[in-house]
């Protein structure tokens, strides 16, 4: 069984819903790798030696979770949530491409170019064992194909996330009220959203309708799917 599914199954053992887990990792160690117990006993105690003694069944598939969606549908904000629970290495296109356009090295469009690094740092960083988030609206087959590539290339185990917003005042709402959290970053508004390129999935994942759910319970949606299946 995969790494992250090794995980929500323990986790589910001793009824973890509160959206965080009682068994924070240790620096340097990756997603689900090495985790160390806090205080206390029984149940999460012997959880703790069950997780340690089958780490050689699941230490050699890195994980790659792959989101997709509009701006403002809530998918920063659950990878994120998600990267916060699991450790897992987070990587947002609106960061990396905005620091793109502050080195002030590729003048006008950026084209893919934010989409590039990304791909590259997660790569390395799959095949060091880490599992990682890549967090973009990743619009096209053409996009989300090259992220499930370099999963696939380094080894790891891709599972693809979308999420929506299926509540269109709400989704709009949301536009017109989000806080900038990437300085310089320059927000679209509700008619550049709902006039964008994105294109429909023409393959299974996970859909998460952020219109009927908090952050929590998205993040619980996406670990009880991918524990449901080995492969998403």
């Amino acid at each position: 069984m995969p790494t992250l599914s090794r995980f929500v199954a323990a986790a589910a053992a001793v009824n973890i819903t509160n959206g965080t887990s009682p068994f924070p990792q240790e620096k340097g160690c990756g997603l689900f790798r090495r985790l160390r117990r806090k205080q206390g006993g029984g149940a999460r105690h012997c959880l703790d030696y069950a997780l340690h003694d089958r780490r050689s069944d699941w230490d050699n598939m890195a994980t790659l979770i792959v989101f997709s969606g509009l701006p403002a549908s809530g998918k920063s904000s659950i990878a994120r949530a998600l990267a916060q629970r699991t450790g897992a290495i987070w990587l947002r296109i609106d960061s990396i491409e905005q620091a793109i356009r502050d080195s002030g090295a590729v003048p006008g469009f950026l084209d893919d170019a934010g989409y590039r690094a990304a791909y590259a740092v997660a790569e390395d960083n799959l095949r060091l064992g880490h599992d990682v988030i890549g967090d973009s609206v990743n619009p096209w087959m053409l996009t989300r194909n090259a992220w499930r590539t370099v999963g696939m290339r380094a080894g790891a185990r891709v599972v693809e996330v979308e999420a929506v917003c299926s509540d269109q005042d709400e989704h709009r709402r949301r536009v017109e009220s989000r806080a900038n959290e990437v300085p310089g970053l320059r927000m679209p508004d509700w008619e550049a959203v709902i006039s964008r390129d994105y294109h429909a999935w023409n393959r299974d994942h996970v859909t998460v309708d952020t219109a009927k759910r908090d952050v929590a319970a998205c993040v619980e949606l996406i670990l009880a799917a991918i524990s449901a299946s080995p492969s998403i």
